[in-house]
């Protein structure tokens, strides 16, 4: 009986270091496109860590924004602010926010404009 328990507990040991060292997951990447006007389109980019928005013609007056939420270790909701561009805006979750993942992030194409939420 000892040396089955000796056994189990080995397997379970090596069970939790595989799990501790498995590579993390790759991070959740959602892709779209804004369309204003006929011939105005600001596509964007969203991940965990990563979030943009660029305005794809210079016919268009809007310019591209771009902003992330994320839940630091204080459970506090921590966010970005807009960042916006003429022609390209762009955040990352290391510059940013810290480090803290996205749990949301917003684009639009101009500085009044309803924006899209991305929900990570």
């Amino acid at each position: 009986m000892k040396l089955l328990l000796m056994r189990a507990g080995a397997a379970l040991a090596a069970l939790i270091a595989v799990v501790a060292f498995a590579a993390p997951a790759a991070a959740h990447l959602a892709t779209g496109t804004i369309v204003r006007g006929s011939n105005c389109t600001y596509p964007w980019r969203s991940t965990h860590t990563s979030a943009s928005t660029t305005r794809a013609t210079d016919i268009c007056a809007g310019h591209a924004y771009v902003r992330a939420y994320g839940i630091n270790s204080n459970d506090d909701v921590v966010n970005t602010g807009w960042f916006g561009s003429a022609s390209y805006a762009a955040v990352s979750s290391s510059t940013h926010l810290n480090g803290v993942y996205f749990t949301t992030t917003n684009h639009k194409g101009c500085s009044t404009c309803d924006y899209n939420i991305i929900s990570h």
